[in-house]
């Protein structure tokens, strides 16, 4: 079965998501087994996408569907010159079990409400779990300097966090000259509002002020 020039959000509309994906579709589909016990391999191509107002240039990808799981192989997403790579399952009860890995990932591009200006390239390991209408995001980032309002940090590495709305970050810790830095807290993504703590030993004081922003008040 080939589907071409079809949209994505048309597709989806019998599923119960609360997510909307757009973009064109093609969509080549293999059906074998038998009506009670039916296998599915596909590969599917979106371009000129989106997600919640995120730009997804492309996504291609294969999958095999048995015994009510689909196996994602190998997808891969391209947006704004970021690439992430998408391997795992997620099962006709819209359980997750998903592994997201990115390199230079150009942080400075991501649908994040910064409190401040933020450029730096990063690696990214990720899992997604829970399910569609709940997920769960937990993961590793890895930043080799990181410029934030400002001042240049080295050998950032955090964990992270996203439940809902709130990106929490357990810990972070990074550099500065002969400065280190010690970061737990997050951010409200629905509200911008964001909370946390630092620790720091031999810091300047004008990275301290950067990093909490009272260098604009």
């Amino acid at each position: 079965i080939a589907t071409r020039q079809a949209r994505m959000e048309n597709l989806l509309k019998p599923l119960p998501l609360t997510e909307v994906v757009t973009g064109n579709v093609e969509h080549d589909l293999s059906i074998t087994g038998t009506l009670d016990n039916p296998s599915a391999d596909g590969i599917l191509a979106l371009t000129e996408g989106s997600w919640r107002g995120y730009l997804l240039n492309s996504v291609k990808g294969t999958y095999r569907f048995h015994d009510g799981v689909v196996e994602i192989q190998d997808a891969v997403i391209n947006s704004l010159d970021n690439q992430v790579i998408i391997n795992g399952t997620v099962t006709t009860q819209g359980n997750l079990a998903l592994a997201l890995n990115g390199s230079d990932i150009d942080l400075a591009r991501l649908p994040v409400p910064y409190p401040y200006p933020v450029n730096g390239n990063a690696k990214l390991a990720i899992s997604l779990t829970g399910t569609l209408s709940n997920p769960q995001l937990t993961g590793q980032a890895i930043i080799p300097t990181l410029t934030a309002n400002g001042q240049l940090f080295e050998r950032v590495e955090a964990s992270l966090n996203l439940n809902g709305s709130l990106l929490d970050c357990p810990g972070a810790t990074f550099v500065q000259g002969q400065s280190s830095f010690s970061l737990t807290g997050g951010i409200n993504l629905a509200s911008e509002e964001i909370y946390g703590s630092l620790r720091v030993e031999k810091a300047q004081a004008s990275a301290i002020a950067a990093l909490a922003k009272l260098d604009d008040k």
